[in-house]
């Protein structure tokens, strides 16, 4: 999904009975990767290519156009371009 379409996405999903979902943010994406194998279902293959690629709702203060990106293979993160990528998202619960 692009980042675009990750962010829209949570915004008309009810799983679970719920609908308040959302991209997880920087901090939230490290712990998922943390616990990937406990969770479960994420792509980390290494031929996957950007599948195991996670976008976080988390935007590069001095320059919008990026965001934080988590490899899910390796674990590294880092800021890519918005518009470039089409990579896979996970979403999470708000918070009350």
């Amino acid at each position: 999904m692009t980042f675009k379409d990750s962010n829209h996405y949570p915004q008309f999903l009810e799983a679970l009975g719920h609908k308040d979902w959302r991209l997880p943010t920087r901090a939230e994406l490290t712990n998922l990767f943390n616990n990937r194998a406990e969770i479960g279902g994420f792509t980390t293959k290494p031929d996957s290519g950007y599948a195991r690629w996670y976008w976080s709702c988390t935007v590069r203060r001095n320059d919008p156009s990026d965001a934080w990106v988590v490899d899910f293979k390796a674990g590294h993160g880092f800021w890519d371009r918005k518009d470039k990528l089409s990579v896979s998202s996970r979403v999470v619960r708000a918070e009350p």
